[in-house]
């Protein structure tokens, strides 16, 4: 409703909409994953349920790949069909995943493990929408071309390397009270933008 409001009132227009979303794609959703994964306790534990949810980020993703191509091999080529491909595959499990996950799970398995487990999801999300999402996105097209720069190293996939190797270092390198507080902090006021 706030959206709406601000949009109508001209508060939010065309520009500072992409103002925004750049805010958050490039700030709010990494730190996101690296706060989830830094706050995460290490416990053998912790690390088996994450790569659980890794294997089935990839099960999924290949299943609703098969799914997606077979839905839209009938229909008419043009840029459409390739959207909605793109659409059945790749839903928003980062901005609006990760709250729902907390709210489902934190009870159960304890807080932010719910961001925790989404956030190894997003490893295997991520690796899918910057290879298979940029080829079913190029497909006709000589402007959009597929590179292992792009599959490998963008908005997604770093922070889930930062994210990760944070996580598995924190038992071997220890920081001072104070400082690891701060950052958890830092870094969840950042990850909440989203």
């Amino acid at each position: 409703v706030c959206g709406y409001i601000c949009r109508r009132l001209n508060i939010i227009n065309n520009d500072s909409s992409k103002a925004l979303s750049r805010l958050i794609i490039s700030v709010g959703q990494p730190m996101m994953i690296i706060s989830a994964l830094y706050n995460a306790e290490n416990t053998p534990k912790n690390l088996s349920i994450a790569w659980q949810v890794v294997l089935i980020g990839f099960a999924m993703h290949l299943l609703l790949s098969a799914a997606a191509f077979l839905i839209c091999k009938p229909m008419k080529k043009c840029d459409q069909t390739k959207i909605f491909e793109f659409s059945v595959i790749f839903a928003n499990c980062g901005f609006i995943g990760f709250p729902i996950l907390d709210s489902l799970f934190n009870d159960s398995l304890g807080e932010g493990m719910g961001s925790f487990m989404g956030a190894f999801y997003v490893i295997s999300f991520h690796l899918f929408l910057w290879i298979w999402g940029i080829m079913i996105l190029a497909r006709g097209r000589e402007d959009i071309k597929m590179t292992p720069k792009k599959a490998f190293f963008n908005y997604g996939t770093i922070p889930c390397l930062i994210g990760v190797l944070l996580y598995l270092l924190k038992p071997y390198l220890p920081l001072p009270a104070a400082v690891g507080s701060t950052l958890a902090s830092f870094l969840s006021y950042l990850g909440s933008l989203c």
